[in-house]
C-alpha cells in the first residue's frame, strides 16, 4: 500500500480548523458566572495600615538600636567578638564579617493580618573555604527571617531557652546573592491564634562563613492590616487560577470568578467580600423563573481564631428575595454548599437589576448561580457518560471476555447496555494513561493537539473544546462525580461543569485508597497555603456523602431539566474489590493472597528488567482485576435502575467508555502508561440512544470520536477544532488509527493501518526517564493479535511504507497543534499529589 500524502492525512485527522465554536445561550436559562453585564461596587472604606515597626532609609540611626546582634542562630545572646560587624548610615543598616544576624521582637495580635517589608542588597560576597572533610551545605543569608512566638516580652524573657520554646510558626525568605542590586521583599500573613509576638531577624549568614562582602538592609516595616488585605492576595491567586485556560476575562469576571471548593465539590463561583455588591442587568426568564445557587464560605478565609459570621443577600430591583445567615464552621473540612432556590415569578420576563452581596466578617461564595425557567421541560435528550478507568475490552462479555478467568460473565449489565444500543467492536485508545486519555475523550482532540500529556499541563479552553462547555452553553445542567487524581479540576476538567466532585462515587466506601488518603490527612496542619488554596482534607464523612446515593439524589433533583452527568471511577484501576466480591479462592482455587504488585511496574530502579513472578501471583492479579470489574458492573446496573425508576431511561443517552487498558504481564509488567501495545489501546465503547435501533459498528474507531458522536446524538455540531468524527452520522470508511504518548517517562507513537498492520515508533529522546529498547516495530495484527512477533526485519518494504505514513500523521498533528494557543500549565495541589501517589502515579512514574 502506498503511503498517504500529507494533505490526505491532514484531511483524515483534521476535518476542520478554526476557533471556538460557540452555542447561543438559551433565553430560558442564564448562567450568571458567564454574564458579563454586571457592576461590582465596594461599599467598605479601606482602613489606614498601622505601623508596628519602622526603620526607613534616611531615618534616624536610633531606630536600629532595638535590633540586637547575634552570631549563633541557636543562641540569641551569643555575639562573638570580631564575627559580625554592623553600622548605620542614612538609615541603611550594613552587616559584614563572617556570619550573624540582628533581631528584634515586636508585639503583635493573634489572628491578625500583618505585612512585613524590607529592602536588601548583597555586595561582593565571598565564601570562606570549608574546613577539610566538611560537606558543602546550602547558604542561608542576605535576607530576613520571621518567627511567630506565643509569648511577648524581652529577649531575656522569650528566648532564654532557645528560639523554639515559644515558636508558633516560621516565615522563610529566599537567600539573595551579589550583583542583584536592591531586592524588595514583602510578606503578608495572618498570625496564628496563639501568636503574641513576632521575632524579626535580618541575616548576614546563619551558618556558612563569609570571607568578604556586606549586606545592606533598609526600609524595614511591619504594618497591621485588615484581614481583607490577605483575602485580596488570595483572591487574586484564585482568580488567576480560574482564568488559566479560560478565554480572556474582563471586568468583574477577572476579579471575582474563582473555583469554589466545599466538601469535595468544585463550582464556578462568584466570590464577594463583606461590603461588596455585584449588580447584574439581566432579563428574568419567562414562565416560572427561579434563581438557583449554592451558598458557601470561602475556605481560604477560615483562618484559626478569625471571625466567622456572614450574611448572604439577593435583591431584585432593590427588593430583598434572600437574606440568609450562613454559619461558617471552625474546620474548613466541615464546610458544605447550601443550595438555595429563589422564586422570581413576580419579575418573569422583565429586565431587572439583580444584586448579590455578602455582609459580615468573612467572604462568601455564590456557587454556579443560574436563572432558569423551572416550568420548562427538557427539549433535548440528557447525557450520562460513564468512564471506567483502566478497562480492557477483553474482560467485557460483549467483547468476547477472552481474559475473564471466572466461569460466569463479569459484566451482565454492561452487556445488556451494549445489546440495547450501539457497541463499537474495535476501539483504539489515543494514549495509555488517564490524563491524556480523558483529555481526548472530553475534547475530541488527539494528544498532540490538546497538548495535555504531562502532569504539568492542563487543558485550555483557548485551545481545546470541552464537551461540558458546549452543553453548558446550550442550557444543560452539568455535573461530574469523578475519582479525582488526573480527572481533577487541577488539570482543567471542571471547565463547563456546574459542579465537579472528586471523590470516587463507585469505589467501595472502605476501599484501601480511601483509608490511605484519610490517614494522611488526619490531624494534618490545616493552614492557609501561600497560593491561597487550602488543602482539602478528605474525611470518612465526605467519602460517605459522595457515593452512589449522591448520584441518585442529583438525578432526582434535576430530572426536570436537560442534564449532562459525567461519572468516573478508579475501582478497576485499584484491584481492590469489596470483600464480598473476592471469590477467586473458592471459585477458582486460587492460592495467592498477594495485593502488592509494585515490583512489577516500570520504575527508575527496575528499568525494563522483568522480575520473575509465580503463576499463582500472576493469575491472582487478574482475579483481583476481574472481581473489581464485577463490582463496578453491579454499580452500573444500579445506576441504570435509577434511570428507570426516575423515568429518565427513555430520554437519556448513556455512553460507557474507558481511558486506557492495562498490561497484565503480557510484557512482564502489571502497569499502564509506558507502552502502546493492544492490551493498553484496545478498548470498549458503547452508546445507548433512545429511539435508535441497536447495532454494532465493526469498523475501527477511536476515543477521539466520542465527543463528536455524543454531540451529534444530542443534536449539536462538533466543534471545528475536534479531530474525531460522528460515528452515527452515516456510513463509515475504514481509517488508520493513531496512539501516542510523550511525557516525562516515555516517548512513543503507534499507527494501525486500514488492513490491520501496526507500526510502533520510539524516537531517540534523552529527556525521558525510560527510553525504549527499540526504535521501530512492525506487527500484522490479523495474524498476530498479541503482538508477539516483530516483522520489521522480514518486511523492510512494508516497514518503510508505514514509517512514512507515521511520519506524515505525526507532522500533520503537531503542525495543527502549533496553530492553536499554548497549552496551559497546571498548578497541582497537595491533595491531588496525595491522590496520585495512592493511585500509583508517583515515584517512578505512572502505575
Amino acid at each position: 500500500m502506498r503511503p498517504l500524502p500529507l494533505l490526505a492525512i491532514a484531511a483524515v485527522f483534521l476535518p476542520a480548523c478554526g476557533g471556538d465554536s460557540s452555542t447561543a445561550p438559551p433565553a430560558w436559562k442564564v448562567k450568571l458566572a458567564d454574564h458579563a453585564q454586571a457592576v461590582l461596587v465596594d461599599t467598605t472604606n479601606a482602613p489606614v495600615p498601622t505601623r508596628v515597626l519602622a526603620c526607613d532609609e534616611g531615618g534616624p540611626a536610633e531606630a536600629w538600636e532595638v535590633w540586637r546582634s547575634a552570631t549563633d542562630p541557636g543562641n540569641a545572646f551569643h555575639d562573638e567578638p570580631g564575627v559580625l560587624e554592623r553600622s548605620v548610615d542614612e538609615g541603611v543598616l550594613t552587616l559584614s564579617g563572617k556570619r550573624g544576624f540582628v533581631y528584634t521582637i515586636a508585639s503583635v495580635e493573634p489572628s491578625t493580618c500583618y505585612r512585613f517589608r524590607v529592602r536588601a542588597r548583597a555586595r561582593d560576597l565571598e565564601f570562606a573555604p570549608l574546613p577539610p572533610g566538611t560537606d558543602d551545605f546550602p547558604f542561608y543569608g542576605t535576607t530576613p527571617w520571621l518567627a511567630e512566638l506565643s509569648r511577648d516580652g524581652t529577649p531575656e524573657e522569650v528566648l532564654a531557652n532557645g528560639p523554639d520554646e515559644f515558636l508558633v510558626d516560621r516565615h522563610i525568605f529566599l537567600s539573595g546573592g551579589s550583583g542583584e542590586g536592591w531586592r524588595e521583599l514583602e510578606l503578608t500573613f495572618v498570625t496564628g491564634p496563639d501568636t503574641r509576638a513576632l521575632l524579626a531577624a535580618l541575616v548576614l549568614s546563619f551558618d556558612r562563613e563569609l570571607s568578604a562582602g556586606a549586606v545592606d538592609f533598609t526600609d524595614v516595616s511591619l504594618e497591621k492590616l485588615p484581614l481583607s488585605a490577605q483575602w485580596s492576595l488570595d483572591r487574586a491567586e484564585a482568580a488567576a487560577d480560574f482564568a488559566r485556560g479560560e478565554l480572556p476575562l474582563a471586568g468583574w469576571r477577572a476579579k471575582n470568578l474563582v473555583r469554589g471548593l466545599l466538601g469535595a465539590e468544585v463550582r464556578p463561583s462568584v466570590l464577594l467580600f463583606p461590603g461588596e455588591r455585584l449588580s447584574y442587568s439581566v432579563t428574568i426568564p419567562a414562565g416560572r423563573p427561579v434563581l438557583e445557587t449554592g451558598l458557601g464560605v470561602w475556605a481560604p478565609a477560615l483562618l484559626p481564631g478569625t471571625p466567622r459570621g456572614q450574611v448572604f443577600h439577593v435583591r431584585v430591583d432593590g427588593e430583598p428575595v434572600l437574606e440568609f445567615s450562613h454559619p461558617a464552621p471552625d474546620d474548613p473540612a466541615d464546610a458544605r454548599w447550601r443550595d438555595e432556590t429563589i422564586d422570581l415569578s413576580d419579575w418573569a420576563g422583565e429586565e431587572v437589576t439583580l444584586e448579590l452581596s455578602v455582609d459580615g466578617s468573612i467572604p462568601g461564595l455564590f456557587g454556579a448561580p443560574v436563572l432558569r425557567d423551572a416550568s420548562r421541560s427538557p427539549a433535548r435528550q440528557n447525557l450520562l457518560l460513564i468512564s471506567i478507568d483502566t478497562l480492557r475490552a477483553d474482560f467485557v462479555g460483549s467483547y468476547g471476555a477472552s481474559q475473564n478467568p471466572f466461569p460466569d460473565n463479569l459484566t451482565p449489565n454492561l452487556d445488556r447496555l451494549a445489546s440495547q444500543g450501539i457497541r463499537c467492536a474495535h476501539v483504539e485508545g489515543q494514549a495509555p494513561y488517564t490524563l491524556p486519555g480523558h483529555a481526548t475523550l472530553l475534547s475530541g482532540q488527539f494528544p498532540s493537539v490538546h497538548g495535555v500529556q504531562r502532569t504539568t499541563q492542563a487543558i485550555s479552553r483557548r485551545r481545546s473544546p470541552l464537551l461540558a462547555e458546549t452543553l453548558s452553553a446550550a442550557g444543560y445542567r452539568t455535573q461530574a462525580f469523578t475519582g479525582g487524581g488526573f480527572v481533577n479540576a487541577d488539570f482543567g476538567f471542571d471547565r463547563g461543569f456546574d459542579g465537579f466532585a472528586n471523590i470516587d462515587p463507585l469505589r467501595q466506601r472502605d476501599a484501601q485508597f480511601f483509608q490511605a488518603v484519610i490517614a494522611q490527612h488526619d490531624n494534618a496542619l490545616r493552614r492557609l497555603r501561600r497560593n491561597g488554596r487550602r488543602p482539602q482534607r478528605i474525611t470518612q464523612e465526605l467519602v460517605d456523602e459522595y457515593g452512589p446515593d449522591r448520584i441518585a439524589s442529583w438525578l432526582a433533583d434535576h430530572k426536570g431539566e436537560p442534564f449532562f452527568l459525567f461519572v468516573h471511577t478508579y475501582t478497576v484501576h485499584d484491584y481492590d474489590p469489596p470483600e464480598a466480591y473476592r471469590t477467586c479462592h473458592e471459585e477458582l482455587g486460587c492460592t495467592s493472597y498477594r495485593t502488592d504488585y509494585d515490583d512489577y511496574r516500570l520504575t527508575r530502579a527496575n528499568g525494563w528488567t522483568r522480575k520473575p513472578i509465580s503463576d499463582a501471583d500472576r493469575d491472582h492479579a487478574k482475579h483481583l482485576y476481574a472481581e473489581s470489574l464485577r463490582f463496578v458492573d453491579d454499580e452500573i446496573g444500579d445506576l441504570m435502575a435509577t434511570l428507570d425508576r426516575l423515568g429518565l431511561a427513555d430520554t437519556t443517552v448513556v455512553a460507557v467508555v474507558t481511558d486506557h487498558g492495562e498490561e497484565l504481564f503480557e510484557r512482564g509488567f502489571r502497569q499502564h502508561g509506558k507502552t502502546l501495545y493492544e492490551e493498553l489501546t484496545r478498548l470498549p465503547m458503547m452508546f445507548r440512544l433512545p429511539g435508535r435501533e441497536p447495532g454494532v459498528i465493526e469498523e475501527p474507531v477511536m476515543q477521539v470520536d466520542l465527543s463528536p458522536t455524543l454531540l451529534g446524538a444530542l443534536g449539536f455540531d462538533a466543534d471545528p477544532r475536534m479531530q474525531g468524527i460522528d460515528l452515527l452520522a452515516g456510513s463509515l470508511s475504514v481509517r488508520p488509527t493513531w496512539s501516542e504518548i510523550h511525557d516525562d517517562f516515555v516517548h512513543k507513537y503507534a499507527l494501525r493501518s486500514e488492513d490491520g498492520w501496526k507500526i510502533l515508533f520510539a524516537p531517540e529522546d534523552e529527556t525521558v526517564s525510560f527510553p525504549a529498547p527499540y526504535r521501530w516495530k512492525l506487527f500484522d495484527l490479523d495474524a498476530d493479535p498479541a503482538e508477539s512477533r516483530d516483522l520489521s526485519a522480514e518486511n523492510p518494504e512494508r516497514l518503510a511504507e508505514m514509517r512514512e505514513e507515521l511520519r506524515g500523521h505525526r507532522e500533520a498533528l503537531e503542525a495543527y497543534g502549533q496553530t492553536l494557543e499554548a497549552v496551559d500549565g497546571s498548578e497541582v495541589s497537595e491533595d491531588t499529589l496525595r491522590q496520585l501517589a495512592e493511585l500509583g502515579y508517583g515515584g517512578g512514574g505512572k502505575d
